[in-house]
């Protein structure tokens, strides 16, 4: 919204000159008079040419954020996805570290979409593994 007041108040100052680009140049005016044709500096500019150069570099402003609202969104969307797939990732982990088993194969088949699919493939396989070695090994009875 700032962006789209500051363009509005530099087409006004472009058409009918309230003194906005006066102030920049107070004390190089003199200097520029000289080299310039027309009676006060900064020399005004037409409606028409103000109004297209005012909607380009609105144009310009709008369909960057629009573009890079998009890709934001998809960042962010992107990252919610990691976020997810790390918690499920550390949930599994915890209980194969603990022998459960069960719990482990509920969760994991729960966070199926969460998961990358090779980390998935690789929580599975560790699982079917630690079935198999279950009852061979003392400290998961």
């Amino acid at each position: 919204i700032g962006l789209v007041v500051w363009f509005t108040i530099l087409y006004v100052e472009q058409t009918n000159r309230f003194g906005l680009f006066d102030l920049s140049m107070l004390s190089t005016q003199q200097q520029r008079r000289e080299s310039i044709s027309c009676s006060t500096l900064p020399c005004k500019t037409q409606y028409a040419d103000s109004l297209v150069v005012t909607l380009t570099q609105l144009s310009i402003f709008l369909l960057d954020f629009y573009f890079t609202r998009g890709f934001a969104d998809e960042v962010l969307a992107e990252k919610r996805k990691l976020e997810l797939g790390v918690l499920a990732a550390r949930d599994v982990a915890s209980f194969l570290a603990g022998f459960k088993l069960e719990e482990a194969s509920v969760t994991l088949e729960r966070s199926r979409d969460d998961l990358p699919d090779k980390l998935h493939e690789a929580l599975h396989t560790i699982l079917v593994n630690l079935r198999s070695y279950k009852p061979y090994l003392p400290q998961s009875c």
